[in-house]
């Protein structure tokens, strides 16, 4: 019973980034493992999230639109594609289908149930409501799969297992991790925020942003002693093995 309560706030958590902005943010998850025995429990409350703090979505202000009709087309493309190949796809809400609406560009948060590795939506960065769920029983092979693809900008793990919290923290490179919650680290003013390698270089917030965003101009003054008699030619060989050994 606790460990399904603490299921539906990761639930909760995870869809209302999902669905904010119709996931077109930054620091919305990409995808979601869960354990292959809480599958159907996940399926139910996201489910039961977007029917709660929406009910329909074609008419609600509340949720909004993919940008514009090309990237609509491009996720769209996505869940297409995983249905093409067999893969299970489960809209959150029944009255947007992948047809685009005549008004306006939304589109329904969708699962996508253990997509191949090489599917699109698996491959390329989303940026929109669908959610491909991967299964796992193993841990160990949650943090093997991250690090077979490129460097997140973040990494959300929700529990209290300290061996798994470690595991992730030690063993995966991610721009950001935090624990229970989604994007929480955002708000934290003293605490750097970036990514790394494929999702961004450098990081913000506090004195990490003013030494990113500033130039450190750096001021030298010669004393006696000039080291600029030592490149003169002619280049000897005494000089050479001394020039080596004081740049060595």
């Amino acid at each position: 019973m606790y460990r399904c309560k603490n299921l539906k706030a990761a639930v909760e958590r995870i869809f209302t980034f999902k669905t904010m902005n119709a996931g077109q943010i930054c620091l919305a998850p990409d995808y979601t493992f869960v354990q292959a025995e809480l599958l159907p429990q996940f399926i139910e409350l996201a489910k039961k999230f977007v029917a709660d703090n929406f009910g329909t979505l074609a008419d609600n202000d509340d949720y909004g639109s993919i940008i514009n009709e090309r990237h609509r087309a491009r996720i769209a493309g996505y869940i297409q594609e995983a249905m093409d190949r067999g893969y299970q796809t489960i809209p959150l809400s029944d009255d947007i289908g992948l047809e685009k609406l005549a008004h306006n560009h939304k589109l329904a948060p969708t699962l996508v149930i253990d997509p191949a590795d090489d599917c699109k939506i698996m491959t390329d960065e989303i940026f929109g409501p669908a959610m491909p769920i991967k299964t796992y029983t193993d841990i160990r092979k949650v943090a093997a799969h991250i690090n077979r693809g490129e460097r997140p900008l973040a990494l959300y793990y929700f529990g209290k297992s300290k061996p798994e919290i470690n595991l992730l923290k030690t063993n995966t490179t991610s721009g950001g991790m935090v624990v229970n919650d989604i994007a929480a680290h955002v708000l934290q003013d003293t605490m750097p925020l970036g990514g790394v390698g494929h999702s961004g270089m450098g990081s913000y917030h506090g004195f990490d942003g003013f030494r990113q965003l500033s130039h450190g101009k750096g001021f030298y003054k010669q004393g006696i002693l000039s080291l600029t008699p030592f490149f003169k030619a002619p280049h000897t060989d005494k000089m050479l093995a001394l020039l080596e050994k004081m740049m060595g």
